[in-house]
């Protein structure tokens, strides 16, 4: 895929499993009504979507979603509504030249669908323990999907002090300093 082309709609009914085997993606929600307007800093977002009012208000030219996360190679997305049924919960968009393998609906059912909705229990599991929630755990599948373990070493460094964290990072097990 070439930069900046729409890999999934937000809405879109779910046909395949996307893993990455080179280059980027963004991923996209739209802004609650709530949250400020902000202008995109984008600017091969804003050339290649301005018309698009899935991405910006055609009166305003305001920037209507939010980037939540950013796909880089080894990285998967479109498991979660092959695993509910349900439509696509975000855009993602190629942000660099990208090579993209695919599952069909199909095969993933048959294949992976299992192993991933096991893992997502486990990460419920984990969550619900931390984390209340009053909307049929739908904000809870939400980050169990996001959620990426990672396993460190005893006196492995994982940030020096004054580096940003760009993400949120919980410790499950083992003590940090």
């Amino acid at each position: 895929l070439e930069p900046y082309v729409p890999i999934i709609f937000k809405g879109d009914f779910p046909d395949k499993f996307y893993f990455i085997v080179k280059g980027e993606a963004g991923v996209y929600i739209p802004k609650k009504i709530y949250e400020s307007v902000s202008v995109c800093t984008d600017v091969n977002l804003v050339k290649n979507f301005q018309n698009d009012s899935r991405f910006f208000d055609p009166m305003t030219k305001d920037f209507l979603v939010t980037e939540v996360n950013q796909l880089r190679e080894g990285s998967s997305f479109g498991e979660m509504g092959l695993i509910q049924g349900k439509p696509r919960m975000a855009h993602v968009v190629s942000k660099s030249e990208m090579t993209l393998g695919t599952i069909d609906r199909g095969i993933f059912k048959q294949v992976l669908k299992p192993i991933l909705e096991n893992s997502i229990k486990e990460k419920l599991l984990f969550f619900s323990r931390y984390f209340k929630s009053n909307d049929n755990n739908e904000n809870l599948q939400k980050m169990a999907a996001n959620f990426e373990l990672v396993r460190f070493n005893k006196n492995q460094v994982i940030k020096k002090e004054g580096e940003v964290f760009g993400s949120v990072v919980i410790i499950a097990e083992g003590q940090a300093e």
